[in-house]
């Protein structure tokens, strides 16, 4: 997943001969801020959603801030507590590039 983004990135690069760098981030991250997102939207705390996946508030810190990855286990309990497909989570078209 990680290498289709780089892809991208350099494709947009090149095309707008843009010279600058910048950082890309990982997929952890990514997967990270949409749950972050998604907790957001659902008026959750932290401590209610780990609460829900049966961690530590901790721990689901670590993963929204892309410092730990996110088990199957915890993915699919996501997907039913968000109603969403596990694909929702690995989607990152629409994650701008450029502000």
């Amino acid at each position: 997943m990680v290498v289709k983004i780089c892809l991208k990135v350099s494709f947009i690069l090149e095309k707008y001969q843009i010279k600058h760098y910048f950082i890309i981030m990982n997929t952890n991250e990514l997967i990270g801020k949409k749950i972050k997102n998604l907790r957001y939207e659902a008026k959750l705390t932290q401590n209610q959603l780990a609460d829900e996946l049966s961690i530590h508030p901790k721990h689901l810190s670590n993963i929204e801030n892309g410092k730990k990855s996110i088990t199957i286990s915890l993915l699919d309990k996501l997907c039913n507590i968000f109603k969403k497909p596990a694909i929702f989570f690995f989607d990152f078209e629409e994650h701008k590039i450029f502000d």
